[in-house]
């Protein structure tokens, strides 16, 4: 997985090329992104830490296990909480990929107008979703590993 380099959010976006990306993040308290918004899907997870996300202009503090849920046109922004800070994993990816499978698995997908936008996710989940980080690495970054990865997370 990459390693996030201070001041390069920007280029975690998505293309044909690059089906998705997936990054990890450490921000020390009160550093992070500024407010920005994006025309794919987003979603993230505290690895560890705290971290404060600010989602449309509402602001939320969030701890390990916590997930948030962001769709094209919001406008969000992180920071690390705390004393230590916080560690995030953050997932972009096309909406056309969260619409499909949403249908494909009959489930009401995390982005809707209506579904809340962040969850408590259980250990056993979070393990989960550390072997899966695993497993879409390159070379095998591929559209059917995000596949699995996005069906693992909303069930």
């Amino acid at each position: 997985m990459e390693e996030h380099r201070p001041r390069t959010w920007s280029s975690e976006t998505v293309s044909a090329k690059r089906p998705f990306t997936l990054v990890r993040h450490r921000h020390a308290a009160g550093h992070g992104f500024p407010r920005h918004g994006h025309v794919y899907c987003e979603c993230f997870w505290v690895e560890s830490g705290t971290y404060r996300h600010e989602l449309n202009g509402a602001m939320t503090l969030m701890s390990a296990g916590d997930i948030a849920f962001v769709r094209p046109n919001d406008w969000h922004s992180g920071k690390g909480h705390g004393n230590q800070g916080g560690v995030i994993v953050n997932l972009a990816f096309p909406t056309a990929v969260a619409a499909g499978l949403a249908t494909d698995l009959g489930l009401q997908w995390p982005w809707s107008w209506t579904s809340s936008r962040q969850a408590r996710l259980p250990r056993a989940h979070l393990r989960r979703l550390q072997n899966w980080l695993q497993e879409v690495q390159p070379p095998h970054n591929t559209k059917s590993g995000l596949l699995g990865l996005l069906a693992d997370l909303v069930r």
